[in-house]
């Protein structure tokens, strides 16, 4: 849970657009603490978090009622990945997913709080608790409600089993660029990219427009926000930042980039809307149309789907550099070096890199 909370409170964790949210916040950390425990070889982690993300994504798809809240599904991603790691046969994985299915969040939407600015976010970091005590109890014969998945009034099963085997959920990750919410990242390079382009500067800026999907405008959307958490639930906020101090303000964003007197003033000439064009394509795509005002000009740019999308993946070598950038406020530069290494090494044990992370000395 702890690491969990440690991916999710930076906000710039991976993401599934299917499934709405982030499968990979409470999967890894779960099976990486599962696997350790237990002393799996890497085949098997890597195993673990495809058949964690392939039935997370998928509850999370089938989702009855949206509530935009991982935890409701990831708890059973977590579930399944541990059942995988423990080798619990079919009969008691099955119970594993029925006892997390009442065990487990049941949340509502995301949107409706007007305290979105807290550290309970997507409850993501919790949904690993319930997932691994689950399979825990199943193991040890614990029973659960197995038919859990075909209750019509929580699940599509269409949408659960649909296409199940012809491609891997994991495959249509999304990373992210920036520490805050995915619904954000579209207005945000629309904005650089008009900014590099023309060459205005922030103090140029008359008015921005931004016309978005529905759910982005139900965000908090504070101008001041008081909290890192509320910064990264604000389309005007993190807009104004990256037009005033660069991009770099928000790879990840920090405590010092609160209360900046220019983006606030900046983050008041936001203008949100939205449209049935920008709701009929939402959640396939997350768009952002910007169109920014300086005086007597005017330039727009509309943009779907922003960087580190399925459809437009990020290299191994960008993948690197945010690794590097995130990890040198928590790791020394041998540490970082020993980390990556041991990722992209096929044949590393799982030993380097569980020393990388606690920065001891592989044995």
């Amino acid at each position: 849970m702890v690491n969990a909370n440690a991916v999710s409170i930076l906000d710039i964790d991976d993401g599934n657009r299917q499934a709405m949210g982030h499968p990979g916040g409470a999967i890894v950390p779960a099976v990486l603490a599962v696997a350790q425990d237990i002393g799996s070889p890497r085949a098997d982690v890597l195993s673990a978090i495809v058949v964690g993300y392939e039935v997370a994504v998928r509850v999370g798809a089938s989702e009855q009622r949206p509530s935009y809240h991982s935890a409701n599904y990831t708890c059973f991603g977590v579930a399944a990945a541990t059942a995988y790691l423990r080798e619990l046969p079919v009969e008691q994985t099955a119970h594993a997913l029925g006892i997390v299915g009442y065990y487990g969040p049941r949340l509502s939407n995301l949107t409706l709080s007007q305290e979105m600015s807290s550290n309970v976010k997507e409850s993501l970091p919790w949904s690993v608790v319930p997932g691994i005590i689950a399979a825990d109890l199943a193991a040890a014969g614990f029973t659960g409600n197995r038919d859990v998945l075909d209750i019509a009034e929580r699940f599509d099963t269409a949408k659960l089993l649909g296409e199940l085997g012809e491609s891997f959920a994991i495959e249509r990750t999304y990373f992210k660029k920036y520490s805050c919410c995915r619904w954000i990242h579209s207005a945000i390079e629309a904005a650089l990219d008009l900014q590099l382009e023309h060459g205005f500067k922030a103090g140029d800026i008359e008015l921005i427009e931004v016309e978005t999907f529905t759910q982005a405008d139900r965000l908090n959307n504070q101008c001041n926000p008081p909290t890192l958490t509320g910064a990264q639930f604000s389309v005007p906020y993190c807009l104004a930042l990256a037009l005033t101090s660069g991009e770099a303000a928000l790879m990840p964003l920090r405590e010092e980039a609160l209360g900046q007197s220019e983006a606030v003033a900046l983050a008041d000439k936001v203008h949100l809307s939205t449209s049935e064009r920008m709701d009929a394509v939402f959640p396939d795509q997350v768009p952002a149309i910007v169109t920014i005002h300086t005086g007597t000009q005017q330039f727009t740019r509309r943009v779907d789907d922003p960087w580190g999308e399925a459809r437009r993946p990020p290299s191994d070598a960008e993948l690197v550099d945010k690794l590097r950038n995130l990890a040198r406020y928590s790791l020394p530069d041998g540490r970082i070096d020993a980390l990556v290494d041991a990722v992209l090494n096929p044949l590393a044990p799982m030993q380097d890199i569980y020393a990388a992370l606690q920065g001891r000395s592989s044995q």
